[in-house]
């Protein structure tokens, strides 16, 4: 390959973070090349560099406390002349950015504007960079919503942000990095809040663009599986540093770097379900890192083996869809349609289906945070069972909800630990403040984080590590029923095992039941003893994982199993 072909080049780059009178590296020394039509993908846990790397590309970088000490960046415009992106100019960045390069962010509701419509954030661009009129914006806009598969384009462009499912936001982001035709596309983890078949998709659409326009991709992830039939080379990062960079086929197949296996294998396999899932410390032994398990619990939770239990039958929710002139609402949408199941005590329930089959509304409406238009919904043990009657905060201690995006659920000026303490007190676990603090660390503990996190605010933290917040929110105040919303799909695969096995080990000692909501059928498939198919807002298939999973009956769960990647590692 010649230096002509290439879009993107990237040398010796180090990048330092200032803090006080102390200078840290977090990227050292990290060189690669990007190709016309190649995808490199840089793979590695929360916190190890990759967004960092890719965000220098833009200028994105907050300077201070980040800046680039050492390196180059030289990149191709589409005139065919070379740029240098370690100093830009600010007119330079404003140029190549959306125009040349592309980014789809890794959260879309945090990137999104909340204000404005899907279309208007998406025809704005089209209006500035390629200078479109209003109506030549509209139609582009349509078929770019088109092109990344978002059902009905016209209800999407006039949608909020809020209005759409976590998968639909991220086509929206897909559908806005790639509508100024860039020579380079830095895709941060875009298929993370995908289900299995949508992602398989996107992947697809990704590489039919690339295809077709010849431009470069650079994609961000931590599930190495993912890539096999997608990227071209791949890089392994830890700590900042280039720990394997090479030929894909060569890394899945022969990895030279202890953590490249541990990548690798820490996933859980879709064949079997072993008792406890491998983590980092199995494959690179290191004490800083070893797995958190729950020895004995903080004080205030005790093991009181609560018999939880949820009936619901015929449920329906519906929203608002059109509304008179005058008042008065005209017409619904139906998002849950006849739902009836059952969790029974100690039972680990699996939820899985596309984006906007109506999971995450289900698990809201359980939490009493949307309202059932009609059905039953029975809480045993707390003695209330119309829905309409039921007392909520009772119910918040009864079951807890783990969100799917953990920076929207986060206060951004409250730090983590003061967000897990305010739990503790609205549900008086504890009066006394010394004990609140000193278990609320525990939990920060227990998911993997240091004590020292507890002041610390949620930007502060990587995605990942905004999740293991989240969850440890959720567990605090020893709930009976655990809902988790794709509340592991964020998080590396080595974090990820880590809190799976953590989940289990509570499930187990506390013997609470749990609703596990999630697109990755690997997960449900380690995690949950039964099964629940969703499509379009019903239940079309239900069992026990093992024989739902060996042997579906529905066409749709058979194109979600063709659509999971069957590769194992070495």
């Amino acid at each position: 390959m010649n230096s002509a072909e290439k879009v993107l080049e990237v040398k010796a780059l180090d990048i330092s973070l200032r803090q006080a009178h102390t200078v840290n590296s977090i990227v050292k020394n990290i060189s690669f090349s990007i190709a016309s039509g190649e995808t490199l993908a840089l793979v590695g846990e929360s916190g190890s560099g990759k967004s960092i790397t890719a965000l220098s590309i833009l200028g994105l970088l907050p300077n201070p406390p980040l800046k680039i000490t050492a390196g180059e960046i030289r990149f191709r415009l589409k005139n065919g002349s070379f740029t240098t992106l370690h100093q830009p100019q600010q007119k330079t960045l404003e140029r190549i950015r959306s125009l040349e390069i592309g980014i789809i962010f890794q959260e879309p509701l945090s990137a999104l504007n909340p204000v404005l419509t899907c279309g208007f954030q998406l025809s704005d661009i089209l209006r500035k960079r390629l200078k479109l009129n209003a109506s030549e914006a509209f139609y582009t806009c349509l078929k770019l919503f088109q092109e990344v598969l978002l059902p009905d384009p016209e209800s999407v462009y006039r949608r909020y942000p809020h209005q759409l499912s976590g998968g639909q936001k991220q086509r929206v982001m897909i559908a806005m990095a790639i509508a100024c035709n860039p020579q380079l596309l830095i895709a941060d983890e875009p298929t993370t809040a995908l289900d299995p078949t949508v992602q398989f998709e996107i992947l697809q659409l990704l590489k039919s663009i690339q295809k077709k326009r010849g431009m470069g991709i650079l994609i961000i992830t931590h599930d190495l599986r993912m890539l096999y039939e997608f990227a071209d080379t791949v890089m392994v990062m830890r700590h900042g540093a280039c720990l394997e960079y090479g030929n894909i086929n060569r890394v899945f197949k022969s990895p030279q770097h202890p953590y490249t296996k541990a990548l690798l294998m820490c996933r859980p396999p879709l064949h079997s379900r072993p008792e406890r899932l491998p983590v980092l410390q199995d494959f690179i032994s290191t004490p800083a890192e070893s797995e958190k398990s729950v020895s004995k619990l903080p004080l205030g939770v005790h093991s009181d083996k609560f018999k939880a239990q949820i009936d619901v039958a015929d449920l329906v929710v519906k929203v608002p869809e059109k509304r008179f002139w005058y008042g008065g609402i005209k017409t619904y949408k139906t998002l849950i349609n006849g739902v009836s199941f059952s969790l029974k005590p100690h039972e680990t329930l699996g939820i899985i289906g596309e984006s906007g089959c109506g999971k995450s509304t289900l698990a809201r409406t359980l939490l009493q945070l949307m309202p059932a238009f009609a059905g039953q919904l029975t809480y045993k043990h707390i003695g209330e069972s119309r829905t309409e009657q039921f007392n909520v905060l009772p119910s918040r201690k009864f079951i807890q909800l783990v969100f799917q995006d953990p920076f929207a659920s986060l206060n951004p000026l409250m730090p983590v630990g003061e967000a897990i303490a305010e739990a503790l007190r609205v549900h008086q676990m504890e009066t006394n403040e010394r004990l609140i603090k000193q278990r609320a660390t525990f939990w920060l503990e227990a998911v993997g984080l240091h004590a020292s996190s507890y002041l610390r605010l949620p930007h502060e933290f990587s995605g990942g590590q905004r999740q293991r917040v989240s969850i440890a929110r959720a567990l605090c105040i020893n709930p009976k029923v655990l809902v988790c919303d794709e509340s592991v799909s964020a998080l590396d695969v080595s974090i990820q095992a880590q809190i799976l096995n953590l989940i289990n080990d509570l499930k187990s000692t506390l013997g609470f039941s749990c609703i596990f909501i999630s697109h990755d059928i690997h997960v449900v498939r380690y995690m949950c003893e039964s099964i629940l198919v969703m499509k379009a807002g019903e239940i079309i298939e239900s069992g026990a994982t093992d024989s739902v999973l060996q042997n579906p009956q529905h066409a749709y769960t058979q194109a979600l199993l063709q659509a999971v990647p069957t590769f194992e590692p070495f």
